[in-house]
This record gives C-alpha cells, structure tokens and sequence, in this order.
C-alpha cells in the first residue's frame, strides 16, 4: 500500500488550481493517512473543505491543525488556525479557552502533552473506571442504563496504536469490531488494479470491523492509524453475550452494517471515484435494493433504459444480437460493476441486453434520482462520458472477435 507522497501533493495542488475541489479533497486525505502529524496539511484540507462548503468540517480540521501547532510549540500559527475556526463556527468554547491560554503566555506545553501525561499503566478498578469513561464517548453506548454499561466494561479491551500503525489488514480474518476511542483512522481498500482507493476517515465515537463481523469473512478494507490512537475491541463471544442481553445495540449496529455495505460497493466503482464520504452516503440514500432471480431480463436490447444498477452481488451477462439473431456476449459483469448508464446518459434505447446470470442482487438508481446525481455533482457527467466510450469501444471488440471467429470456422 504504498503511496507516494510528494507525487499526491502534486496531484492535489493541480487539481486546486482548476477548482476541482473534490478531487483535491480525495488527495489531501491520502496525505492525511501519511501525514496525519503535520499541521499544514489540516490547514489545507480545511481550505479545500471551505470550497466545497462544508463548514463545520473546515472547522474541524483548522481545530486540528491549531491543536499540532500548539503541540509544536509554534503558538503564532495555533491562535491564527484557531481563529480561523472560531470565523466559521463561533460557538467553540474550548477553542475559546485555548486562545485565551496562548494569548497569556501561561501555558509551557502543548495542551496535547497534559493530556498525555495522565496516560500510564493503570491497573484494576482504575483501568476499569478509563474503560468506563471512554465508552461513555461512543454514541452507540450512550443510551445504556448502568447494568447493561458494567456488562459491557466487562468484556471490552482497550488496544493503543501509534501514527501509521496497520489495525487491521484487508484480506485478514475478522472476528471482532473496534470502537475509536480517541484518535483518526484511515480507512482503504485495493481498486481494480491493486492500487490504495481511499474510503473514509473514522475518529472519536466511531466503529468499524462489522461487515466481516457480521457477513463471517475476511476483512474488506485496512484501517490504518493516522494519530496516535485509543481503541476498544470487542470479540464475537463477547460482543453476542452483549447483544443477546442488548438487543437494541443490536439493531443499531445491523444499521451500520447496511450502510457500510453499500458505502464500500459505491466506493469501488469507477464513476463514483470522486465522490466524498459524505456525498456517497447522500447517493447511496436514493438507490433501492432489487433481487432479481437467475434467467430473468434487467435490460432489453433496443428498449429505453430506466435506471441505473449497482451489482452487489451475484452475475450478470451482457448480451447483443448478431445479424442472424444468435446471441454475442460482450462482458459478464460482476459485484462492484454496474450497467444502464449508457441509455441513461445518452437519452438511447439500450445497446444490449443484461441477463442475470444466477440470482443476483442489484441496487437500483431511478432515472429521475440518476438526473438529481449529474445535477448535484456534475463533475460526474465527464467521468460517465469518458466510461462510456471505453465500453463501447470494448463491445465493439467483442463483437468483431465473434465475427473473425465465424470467419474462420467457414474456412475450416
């Protein structure tokens, strides 16, 4: 997974330039993950999270950027960031605070440093009492009376990584789910050619590890320490005996689990690249599910297209018409690919026909929500454009290998 740096800071210092401030987004939290310490690429993150109009998350992350300067000892530079998180959301109290300190000259050391100070080896009821506390900070939990919150301090762990420390590894198996105590994760997962595709950033009060918790394989994606970071662990006996208990921890983290699911298929195709976390869960909320049963027509040849679909599981096979009325197969599409755009995007009746291969599961885009997604984002009719004449430059390949190949069983 590795991810060169310089080559990413480039890449989003042009993309910058032309105001594609999305796909700056997409580089700056590659560069995230690898500098996570360094204060000035908070500061360019909250620039670019400015553009997009995002302001509380500016906010957020010129809070970070000052609280690294303030770590650094450079205390000119914390009070301008955090000032310039105060501009886009005053009502910050401990942001307050935090200048007030600096402005006085009456703090010695990072706030940061205090913190760290009461970090140690404690033991017994006192680590219990820590574990207590920062459960408290997981929203999930939040809502628990006292006999289900002791049931649950019981069984937890608490792990601690380092900046750029692997927690979990795609690939590995996954037995538990992790709550973010304090600290940021990167999470990433291998595109179609091996390469580190971005999902998201998780902090404090955040979980992960569900989707192979609960689907029983192996994990999806890897999560990666961007900070110094504090996590809770939760094994599956442990986490069952809680939630045969709890059922309503239950249910939300089933929830949770949906949303994933979707968040990573979307994440992974091509045309959707782009997107930002929260842009994809926006998208993701207007799809609906269709199981469609092995055999059965998505799509007919020379008929308007109506939707959009996302394969979430299962086979189909994309199929034309030769001259003679016999069937050629172009591709065979699988989990994470997707079809329909073509009559979507171009207003055509449908260059071929998609048949479900075996019983397949899709997610289903409408065409009035597939016109709401080009007028929302519309850097993504570009995108659409450039796949769609990729596939029909590759149909066309299939097509004439169908025909050299009848040619040359005439000769025969």
């Amino acid at each position: 997974m590795a991810l060169d740096k310089e080559k990413i800071r480039e890449d989003a210092q042009l993309f910058i330039k032309e105001s594609q401030w999305d796909k700056a987004l997409v580089e700056y939290q590659k560069l995230k993950v690898l500098e996570a310490g360094l204060p000035d690429v908070h500061a360019d993150i909250a620039i670019v999270y400015q553009n997009l109009n995002e302001t509380d998350k500016a906010a957020q992350e010129f809070a970070r950027a000052g609280r690294l300067f303030e770590k650094a000892n450079d205390k000119e530079q914390a009070i301008r960031m955090y000032e310039n998180a105060l501009q886009l959301k005053s009502d910050q109290k401990d942001i307050l605070k935090a200048i007030s300190i600096l402005r006085e000259s009456r703090i010695k050391a990072p706030l940061i440093k205090t913190a760290e100070t009461k970090k140690g080896n404690i033991e017994g009821e006192t680590a219990k009492k820590d574990t207590g506390r920062s459960l408290l900070s997981i929203p999930l939990f939040s809502d628990l009376d006292e006999s289900e919150f002791n049931e649950l301090i019981r069984v937890s762990k608490k792990r601690s990584f380092v900046k750029n420390e692997v927690i979990v590894e795609e690939g590995s198996p996954g037995d538990s789910i992790f709550f973010i105590v304090s600290g940021e994760v990167g999470i990433f997962k291998k595109g179609y050619r091996g390469e580190p595709l971005w999902l998201n950033t998780l902090s404090d009060g955040d979980f992960f590890g569900e989707l192979a918790y609960f689907s029983k394989t192996v994990r999806q994606a890897s999560v990666i320490a961007t900070v110094e970071t504090e996590i809770i662990e939760m094994g599956r006996s442990e986490l069952e005996s809680v939630c045969e208990l709890f059922p309503k921890i239950t249910e939300s983290l089933i929830e949770f689990y949906k949303m994933r699911v979707l968040d990573t298929i979307v994440a992974i195709v091509p045309i959707f690249k782009s997107l930002q976390p929260q842009q994809r869960r926006k998208l993701i909320s207007r799809f609906e599910l269709n199981v469609i049963p092995a055999g059965n027509i998505i799509i007919e040849e020379k008929k308007q297209g109506g939707a959009l679909y996302l394969i979430k599981d299962g086979t189909v096979n994309v199929i034309t018409k030769a001259y003679d009325g016999r069937d050629v197969l172009l591709s065979q599409l699988k989990e994470g690919d997707f079809f329909g755009e073509v009559s979507l995007f171009m207003m055509v009746p449908a260059t071929a026909s998609v048949v479900a291969e075996n019983d397949v599961r899709l997610m289903k885009l409408s065409q009035e929500n597939f016109k709401w997604m080009l007028d929302e984002y519309p850097f993504l009719r570009r995108t659409l454009k450039d796949h769609i004449e990729k596939r029909a430059e590759s149909a066309i390949g299939s097509i004439m290998l169908f025909y050299e190949h009848e040619n040359d069983t005439v000769k025969i």
